[in-house]
């Protein structure tokens, strides 16, 4: 005669026997699911994304801007590639500020007193761009306007008060000309020889003297005692339309020392706010887009830094991001050994700088968290196949053990049903 067995006793003779084993088991294999969720989670990562989302972060609470560079350490060459910025161009669809690295304008030098600052601090960075993209990075237009010849020219307001308190002077007597050898200026100096008889032009200044070589064609700046006739710069208006001399030439598009030129002051801007170069804090001239036409046969290679205004566009801000990674790539395949090196600055800024491409055959691959990650990653695995050895051995024995028990349970009028029952019981606390 069979008899139906109540649920309770079902799940005591499921849980009969060996029950430190099935705990274990089942925290074991708890342990190990946990485990491989986490891999799963890493599986998953998109890397573009989260480098998207943290580059729309950045330009909302530190920098707000899209500055690109091209830091090449194997070269040491800060300078862009002229079609590494026309694809930049092209797939962002932006308008840059340009901001180069050499062409600089000699604005200091049309101080009526003598500046007592290092030469190099004191030369401005040229920047090309227009109005408009001179806004979206931050400057202010104090007074005037931006410049649009290619013979105009913005300074800071931090250079307007150096005038203010230095007064302006047209100190054209300071370029002397020289043909061939020949100074065709109206200034002091001689002719020498040095040790192996070649000759050489010594100008005499008052504050020194400049050495220029026997056979020197072209301009040469010498810091004389006279300065210019001085005039009192009180007011913006007092310095807009005052003129600087600068090295280059217009019509050949040379920015060197053999022809100069003069640039009209057409305003003054607040830089104080502006983001437009992430190495360092440079004293800058804003110039047109004009001017970097006129001059591209030297201001092309030139080129050091790119600056947009920020976005909160998210699409824009990948397209930024998988630039920088393609700049990375490029690099990397370049220089295989780059992982030694610190990640390079280039692509939008700091996107290269948060990728870790160390490779693992590298020393520094193991250090910190990497460690700590390699071996979370060993010992879940060796605890996965210890759950799945302990849970074989477990379901083995204790189906040994229950061929027992259900012969006793059948003979006793147990039906088929209370047999799955108890056998599921057992199953489902095992999987739980």
């Amino acid at each position: 005669m069979k008899a139906k067995l109540p649920f309770g006793i079902s799940f005591r003779v499921a849980m009969f026997g060996r029950k430190l084993t099935k705990v274990l088991t089942i925290l074991l294999c708890a342990f190990s699911f946990a485990l491989f969720a986490l891999s799963s989670t890493g599986y998953m990562y998109d890397q573009i994304d989260f480098l998207t989302r943290s580059f729309l972060t950045l330009q909302k609470v530190h920098t707000p801007g899209i500055l690109f560079s091209h830091f090449d350490d194997y070269a040491q060459s800060w300078l862009f590639p002229t079609e590494r910025i026309d694809y930049i161009e092209q797939e962002t669809g932006l308008d840059f500020v340009y901001c180069f690295l050499h062409a600089k304008d000699p604005v200091h030098r049309f101080y009526a007193e003598y500046e007592t600052e290092s030469p190099e601090r004191l030369s401005e960075t040229i920047l090309s761009g227009s109005a408009a993209t001179y806004e979206d990075c931050g400057f202010q237009l104090m007074a005037g306007r931006y410049p649009e010849a290619d013979d105009e020219i913005v300074i800071t307001l931090s250079r307007f008060q150096d005038f203010q308190k230095l007064g302006y002077a047209y100190n054209d007597y300071h370029f002397v000309h020289i043909r061939d050898g020949v100074v065709l200026s109206d200034v002091p100096y001689s002719y020498q020889y040095n040790s192996t008889g070649d000759r050489f032009i010594e100008i005499h200044s008052g504050r020194g003297s400049v050495h220029v070589s026997g056979d020197y064609t072209g301009y040469v700046y010498v810091e004389f005692k006279e300065r210019g006739e001085p005039e009192e710069i009180r007011t913006y208006d007092d310095i807009i339309g005052k003129k600087i001399i600068c090295f280059g030439d217009p019509q050949t598009g040379s920015l060197g020392k053999e022809n100069i030129y003069d640039a009209t002051i057409v305003g003054v801007a607040d830089d104080s706010q502006a983001h437009f170069n992430i190495y360092t804090l440079r004293r800058v001239s804003l110039r047109s887009e004009s001017w970097r036409e006129t001059f591209a046969p030297s201001a092309q290679d030139d080129v050091e830094c790119l600056a947009a205004g920020p976005t909160d566009d998210y699409d824009l801000a990948r397209t930024c991001v998988e630039l920088s990674l393609e700049m990375l790539d490029a690099y990397e395949a370049k220089y295989p050994d780059a992982n030694q090196h610190d990640a390079p600055s280039m692509g939008a800024y700091p996107v290269t700088t948060w990728v870790d491409h160390t490779t693992l055959a590298h020393s520094n691959f193991w250090a910190g968290e990497k460690l700590l990650i390699f071996f979370g990653l060993v010992g879940g695995f060796l605890f996965a196949i210890f759950s799945v050895l302990l849970c074989w051995h477990l379901m083995t024995s204790t189906l040994a053990l229950q061929r027992i028990k259900i012969g006793i349970l059948r003979s006793m009028g147990a039906g088929e049903a209370d047999v799955v029952r108890i056998i599921l019981i057992e199953a489902l606390l095992v999987a739980v």
